[in-house]
């Protein structure tokens, strides 16, 4: 590495981004405002976010010095902050399409899929999101570990919960339509809030919300059943702790990160409730599925971050070729649980060839007696049904069975 490396934010927006690659390279905060002033073009800028007018500004005054950008991308992409902002919002309404820096790092394939479909194909590293590395370390939760004990929920908001006065209307409805449905099952669950833009106030409620650096929510989480979060980053760090996580979106607009569980109108709060608390084996596997095409987390992302910023300091800005970070293809997206998914079947306890094998031929075994003993009974069944025939078609015993038939429906007829 012949350059500096500088994170471009104040150190409140970017310090938790910056901290995973702390030991493993020489990373300097700086301000957008200063980033152009004192990069040289062999050096490298990290931003966390295009949104807003400084950035952006900075973006183009490094490139015009010949200084390399990334955006790695703190999050997951929502529909309403790409495509229904107000008119005064000040975040640029057209904010990756394109992106403006060199190279992009999405936090995973079906993100990187979207900023393909935008444009932005031959700038696309699929590296994942190093500030959730330390969720690999957390000892998965097993949602089924209790069965009868009382269970915890965490209910959040995105840290902007709607960009228009609507959308945020439509936050409140849903969150008090939420309260209402968990007030009815308080002997069954408790519930931290985490609710930000003075939402707790409206509904009500103790507010556990202090910081969105994560350290809090992380810890929140080591304690929780099930998850319930308005679109945010929030999905992803309850699905990497194995957690049931819900979308609670009243908005009608396209979900651009996929969950398992959404909430999209009241009438769904009742069944998507009582499955966060006793989830199904089937949808936790799918969850897991969703976790592995949303995030790519299969390894720690801050080493992939590095790799990539390695290999754009041996090439000039503007001669980046693409998939500096080639992911391996071959490379299975998650893994689907056998054994977990069919757990109440005995036979998915094992993975021993040898034994299954010997259980293959037991139940073949058993399958041909089956069909053995279902072919007599056919034959046995098909002579019966010749008797029964014949005696009912016989000229001298077919009219008094035919009399005994009306009769029997003359009785059941009532009096008129």
């Amino acid at each position: 590495m012949c350059g500096k490396v500088y994170y471009v934010g104040t150190g409140e927006e970017v310090a938790h981004h910056a901290r995973p690659l702390a030991s493993k390279l020489d990373v300097e905060i700086i301000s957008s405002e200063k980033v152009a002033d004192v990069a040289t073009n062999r050096d490298l800028a990290i931003f966390f976010s295009e949104h807003f007018r400084r950035f952006r500004t900075a973006i183009n005054q490094l490139k015009q010095k010949g200084c390399r950008t990334l955006y790695a991308i703190d999050g997951i992409l929502e529909w309403r902050n790409a495509f229904e902002t107000q008119n005064e919002e000040p975040a640029c309404p057209w904010t990756m399409r394109p992106v403006l820096s060199e190279k992009v790092a999405a936090i995973g394939r079906s993100q990187a899929r979207q900023l393909s479909f935008w444009g932005n194909r031959k700038k696309i590293e699929l590296i994942g999101l190093p500030r959730l590395d330390d969720l690999a370390n957390f000892e998965k939760q097993n949602p089924l570990r209790q069965l009868t004990s009382k269970k915890h929920l965490i209910v959040m908001t995105a840290k902007w919960p709607g960009y228009t006065d609507e959308q945020i209307l439509n936050v409140e409805e849903s969150l008090f339509d939420l309260k209402k449905a968990l007030d009815f099952m308080k002997e069954r669950v408790d519930v931290t809030w985490r609710l930000t833009g003075g939402l707790a106030e409206k509904l009500g409620v103790v507010n556990s919300f202090s910081n969105a650096n994560g350290d809090e929510f992380h810890q929140q989480l080591k304690e929780c059943d099930a998850l319930i979060t308005t679109p945010s980053t929030a999905i992803l760090e309850g699905m990497s702790c194995g957690i049931p996580t819900a979308i609670l979106e009243y908005n009608d607009c396209p979900q651009l990160t996929d969950s398992v569980w959404q909430i999209r109108t009241e009438r769904h709060l009742k069944k998507v409730l009582n499955e966060l608390l006793n989830p199904p084996e089937s949808k936790l596997a799918q969850q897991d599925f969703v976790l592995h095409d949303t995030l790519e987390c299969h390894s720690a992302a801050s080493n992939r971050l590095v790799d990539l910023i390695d290999k754009m300091f041996t090439f000039p800005a503007g001669e980046m070729p693409e998939s500096l970070v080639p992911i391996d293809e071959t490379t299975i997206v998650g893994q689907l649980d056998h054994q977990f998914l069919f757990s109440h079947h005995k036979l998915f306890e094992t993975n021993n060839v040898l034994e299954l094998q010997a259980h293959a031929a037991e139940l073949e075994r058993d399958d041909n007696r089956l069909q053995e003993r279902n072919e007599l009974l056919e034959r046995e069944f098909n002579r019966a049904k010749a008797t029964i025939d014949n005696v009912f078609n016989n000229p001298f015993v077919s009219p008094f069975l035919k009399a005994g038939d009306l009769a029997a429906k003359l009785l059941k007829k009532p009096a008129s």
